[in-house]
């Protein structure tokens, strides 16, 4: 690579002579030759690599505690492939964010995505290329906040430089977005809490908010509570409507489980209380 640099050097110094000589000895500015690719790519050799560490439980719950953000590297498995390397990236390693190298998917699982609306880590996924959607042909880094929430997606030649801005970008990021979602469980209490309380209103925020897809975050955690808490008060409310036959309180009940969890067990309660009657 240095030798390749020296050589790209001196074509450049005899094209600027002869150019001197042909206007009559007056030399013209040199053009700087381009930054060689290990300063500007994460995908070479030089030969320092960043600070690995394993996804373990250990090293998520002290980048958690830190509220350092995660670099997560898929290697890929092109032909050829590079890896994620040079003095830059390493510093970032040591002071700026957990750098972790997270292997091939060799399985498929069912732990990927989430069985309900309720967000689950992807992080701590057996499968983290699903989990993240990430291409395992192709190398991949990412940048996430301490709870695996990704907010960077990097496919291509980047300098670290860029590595670096994304990583103090992220904690900014997660302030907004908790922002947001505080945001939507403060309105969805105050449907709940009016005096004309509209549950269907409720709800509908905080679906918006588990869309998100976001775990971990303060305002997320409480978002997932209310809504497992107002899905459980409703479950009770189903089974006391199915038992009493009551198809009326059904349908008014479908109006807040929509797109819910719980949606498909009410439309059945409704189907096998009139099953030739249509909504």
């Amino acid at each position: 690579m240095i030798r390749t640099s020296i050589a790209c050097l001196v074509v450049v110094a005899f094209c600027h002579a002869a150019a001197a000589q042909i206007n009559g000895g007056v030399v013209p500015p040199m053009t700087p030759p381009p930054p060689t690719r290990h300063k500007v790519a994460p995908y070479d050799t030089p030969t320092t690599p960043p600070k690995w560490q394993a996804a373990s439980e250990e090293t998520l719950s002290a980048a958690a505690a830190r509220q350092l953000p995660l670099v997560l590297y898929f290697p890929g498995n092109e032909p050829g492939g590079h890896e994620l390397m040079g003095e830059d990236f390493e510093a970032l390693s040591l002071e700026h964010a957990v750098f972790i190298k997270l292997p091939l998917d060799n399985q498929t699982s069912d732990d990927s995505k989430s069985p309900g609306l309720v967000p689950i880590s992807r992080i701590r996924s057996a499968t983290p290329c699903e989990a993240y959607s990430v291409d395992p042909d192709r190398p991949c880094v990412l940048v996430c906040d301490w709870h695996g929430n990704e907010h960077f997606r990097n496919t291509g030649l980047f300098r670290a430089a860029t590595l670096k801005d994304q990583i103090t970008e992220t904690p900014k990021r997660v302030d907004l977005l908790n922002a947001r979602l505080q945001g939507r469980l403060d309105q969805a209490q105050a449907h709940l809490d009016a005096e004309a309380k509209d549950e269907p209103a409720a709800m509908k925020q905080l679906i918006r908010a588990l869309r998100e897809g976001l775990v971990g975050l303060p305002a997320a955690v409480a978002v997932a509570e209310k809504y497992t808490e107002l899905l459980g008060d409703l479950r009770g409310r189903l089974q006391a409507l199915s038992e009493a036959e009551d198809l009326a309180g059904l349908k008014a009940l479908s109006r807040i489980t929509k797109a819910t969890d719980l949606e498909t067990e009410v439309a059945e309660a409704i189907a096998r209380l009139a099953p030739d009657k249509s909504e």
